[in-house]
């Protein structure tokens, strides 16, 4: 699908406002860092696909057994079928449809969908918009929600942000173009038929839903960011202890032309961790590794090393984050590159640190919470409660960002 200007006009759709792309928040903040080169985000026409297949349980994931309760309709092998009443559907080694006390035996996969789409489903004691689908996965069930991609977004943002609402704001763009992104452009599942995991935003349909989360929802309808007519890779961590890095020293082999909207930023509200009960060492952290502990490590993580003896930390980029370490061994070295790569492998918070040996082990003293490119959610909650705009916020962290936005999506 191409997200061409031209295209939007060919189908009906309306340019709405393109901002002018200009430097904003260069003032100095409460803090004392300054946000030079942020920058606003303007608004064209866009597609916004209605409908997403949302993979609740897959794969080692796959839920073991299934009951469903609404009133819905059910559709096994194309056919349709539409029960006046109450439908419950009770997954085993063939699924039995009990309606009104009365059993039929269907074959999987099976679609269930509310006869009422403002009606909710029933799965297992939670509640889910839209449709569910049943397929048999290894010993159990993967079950997908079909649903609308705003509800889809509705269920994330408050599993995702802390609750203000212009950081809700900034969440349900972000969170609207990752899962675009990853259906849409990197196409991530696709062999797997669906469209976004739970594995790669924390959806929890209804159980995840607030007022304020659909209000941030409401506000943004059909926003997403975009860098040259496509949905841009939404990188978001949970804090990047005050500053971000660019996207090629966090994963080497990304190609930094393919996304220079990831670039290194100051992200000073990151300190507002210390303000987020049990979020305290998001912002600053400090861990003993013993040499035992560091081989445990990196063995878990795939790499084949016997009696751990030293380790060379090479720091880099913006940011000064670990770009590289040499493990030496009882048989040979081990070198890392990257720092994500690295944060993983160790088993560290963050990769914005640094290394001191000892005799026993490493003392590794660093800050922030996760991999480090684009969005800081800390960063973007302290910036909200500070005054600046969704708009403002998502410029600073994705340099030349524009958001495109669909006309005559059905709210």
């Amino acid at each position: 699908m191409s997200w061409g200007v031209e295209v939007c006009r060919q189908r009906g759709w309306q340019r709405v406002n393109r901002w002018i792309v200009s430097p904003l928040l260069s003032a100095t903040l409460a803090s004392g860092w300054v946000l030079a080169g942020s920058y606003p985000v303007g608004l064209e026409a866009a597609t916004v696909p209605v409908e997403l297949r949302v993979a609740l349980w897959h794969g080692t994931n796959a839920i073991p057994s299934v009951r469903i309760v609404g009133e819905a309709e059910v559709e096994a092998r194309g056919v349709r079928r539409s029960p006046v009443g109450r439908l419950e559907i009770t997954a085993g080694i063939r699924p039995r449809v009990r309606i009104d006390g009365l059993e039929a035996a269907l074959d999987l996969p099976l679609t269930i969908r509310p006869r009422d789409r403002r009606k909710l489903l029933e799965l297992n004691g939670s509640q889910w918009r839209g449709a569910l689908e049943v397929w048999p996965e290894g010993s159990g069930f993967r079950i997908v929600n079909r649903v609308s991609i705003e509800d889809y977004v509705a269920g994330v943002v408050a599993n995702e942000m802390f609750a203000h609402p212009e950081a809700f704001k900034v969440q349900a763009v972000i969170s609207r173009t990752f899962a675009l992104y990853v259906a849409r452009v990197e196409r991530r599942w696709q062999h797997a038929g669906f469209d976004v995991s739970v594995s790669d935003q924390v959806y929890r349909g209804v159980a995840g839903e607030t007022p304020l989360a659909r209000h941030a929802v409401q506000a943004t309808f059909g926003e997403v960011l975009t860098y040259s007519d496509r949905p841009m890779f939404a990188a978001y961590d949970a804090n990047a202890g005050g500053h971000t890095e660019t996207v090629d020293v966090v994963w080497p082999g990304s190609v930094r032309s393919q996304f220079p909207y990831l670039r290194a930023v100051a992200s000073p509200y990151d300190r507002s961790a210390l303000e987020l009960p049990g979020y305290e060492d998001s912002w600053r952290w400090s861990r003993f590794l013993t040499w035992r502990q560091i081989e445990q490590k990196l063995r878990e993580s795939g790499f084949l090393v016997t009696e751990v003896r030293s380790i060379q930390a090479l720091r880099g980029g913006a940011s000064q984050r670990l770009m590289r370490v040499e493990v030496a061994h009882s048989e040979g070295r081990l070198r890392i590159d990257g720092a994500d790569p690295i944060r993983t492998a160790l088993g560290l918070p963050g990769a914005r640190a640094e290394v001191r040996p000892t005799s026993d082990g490493i003392w590794v003293e660093g800050f922030g919470l996760g991999h480090g490119v684009g969005l800081s959610q800390h960063g973007a909650w302290g910036l909200a409660r500070a005054g600046y705009s969704y708009r403002q916020i998502l410029g600073h962290y994705y340099h030349g960002a524009v958001i495109q936005v669909h006309k005559d999506a059905a709210r």
